[in-house]
């Protein structure tokens, strides 16, 4: 485990085999030996080590998904099929094996079933990125290029992910290592499913093998934060300058946190300190945010459209450059921007939609207008806010009547 650990794959190969030797009835070694040879893509000779390791770990879907995977990549399908359905019989939310199924329906050429599979696995792990690919391209080699161009959209537009089970064996191994990257990662992935309580060891641990990296620091600082943990978040945030004074990241982050508190001055005071160190669209965004919510409309205009100048994609700062120019009644522009923006937050995406549906109005068209309340009612209700939801209704009752 100690040679996985600090990457002597051949040396840790030997060891599990030998331990299995050993101990024949400890099927931890035969799991250690087909989980490596998973990892180095030897996925013939992982087959037998993850067979004989289900005989001690019946109900694991670590070893089964490994298991199933191996097969997979052997192009032994049948096989891999039989043990993908054995993991949703056992584990009915599993994201992979629904991905699993998917790939092998797309071999087999049946994108129908393939479609159904890809469809299966974002419904249960929405940013899972090669289920988006695979979904774009069964829908392209059936025929339907727009659902195609939509999913590939998505595909692009997400970042690496791919939903992974608790593993307690593999993490006995990442323990034992002395590289802060792994631990950094791992704080990470439990950062994104939403686990920040859990991935404040991972960071700490992270910081103390490593006191020189700021990405400890920074994500320990938003993880405090996340959880209203505002006074521990300052403290990283102090710790992450003091060990790197010239990234701008960390002047960034801590701006995203005072923004959470509505201290807006701070928010500017940071996201220009970042800005003097480096550009980038989404300090922009913030930096119009910041101006924009102290009542500075035409600072923050600019703000939106730089960001927008540096990169035509930044959602957030097209959204509420939209929403402004609605505000100022010039209708045509407003709807060029919010028609087709994809803000992050259901409330930000209900302000969108309610202020094209004020553009739209204005023009005479009453029917996008209805559409779009519709969905900015959708998404108050995910945002749980009752004003916009209020302010939608409202609007929609005017537009669909016949009052102005």
């Amino acid at each position: 485990m100690i040679l996985e650990a600090h990457k002597f794959w051949d040396e840790a190969l030997a060891a599990y085999r030998r331990a299995g030797l050993l101990a024949p009835d400890d099927g931890r070694w035969t799991y250690y030996e087909g989980a490596l040879l998973f990892s180095r893509e030897r996925y013939a000779e992982a087959i037998p080590a993850l067979r004989s390791s289900l005989d001690f770990a019946l109900t694991s879907l670590p070893v089964r998904l490994r298991l199933a995977d191996s097969l997979l990549a052997e192009q032994r399908l049948d096989e891999a099929e039989t043990e993908y359905l054995e993991i949703l019989r056992r584990y009915p939310n599993s994201a992979r094996a629904h991905y699993g199924l998917g790939r092998i329906a797309a071999d087999r050429r049946q994108w129908q079933d393939a479609v159904k599979r890809f469809t299966a696995a974002l419904d249960r792990a929405p940013r899972y990125r090669a289920a988006r690919f695979g979904l774009s391209n069964a829908f392209r080699l059936l025929g339907n290029d727009d659902a195609a161009q939509q999913q590939l959209k998505l595909f692009e537009r997400s970042g690496e992910f791919v939903p992974a089970p608790p593993d307690p064996l593999l993490d006995e191994v990442r323990r034992l290592s002395t590289d802060a990257r792994v631990f950094n990662r791992r704080g990470v992935a439990l950062m994104r499913e939403g686990l920040f309580r859990q991935a404040i060891p991972e960071f700490e641990t992270a910081s103390v093998l490593d006191p020189r990296t700021h990405h400890a620091l920074v994500n320990l600082m938003m993880c405090h934060a996340r959880l209203g943990d505002f006074v521990a978040a300052g403290e990283y945030y102090a710790r992450a300058i003091a060990v790197k004074s010239d990234l701008s990241e960390p002047y960034f982050q801590f701006a995203l946190v005072r923004s959470w508190q509505d201290r807006y001055e701070e928010v500017e005071h940071l996201v220009r300190k970042a800005l003097s160190i480096k550009e980038e669209a989404a300090y922009h965004t913030l930096l119009g945010r910041s101006l924009e919510e102290r009542g500075k409309r035409w600072q923050a205009k600019q703000s939106y459209r730089r960001a927008l100048e540096m990169q035509p994609g930044e959602q957030q700062a097209r959204s509420r450059l939209g929403c402004l120019l609605s505000q100022e009644k010039n209708w045509a522009e407003a709807i060029r921007m919010l028609d087709g923006a994809r803000p992050p937050g259901p409330g930000q995406k209900a302000r969108n939609h309610i202020h094209l549906a004020e553009a739209y109005r204005a023009r005479g068209n009453r029917d996008d207008a209805a559409v779009s309340l519709r969905l900015a009612l959708h998404h108050a209700a995910e945002a749980n806010d009752d004003d916009l939801a209020r302010r939608a209704r409202s609007l929609l009752e005017r537009t669909e009547g016949s009052g102005r």
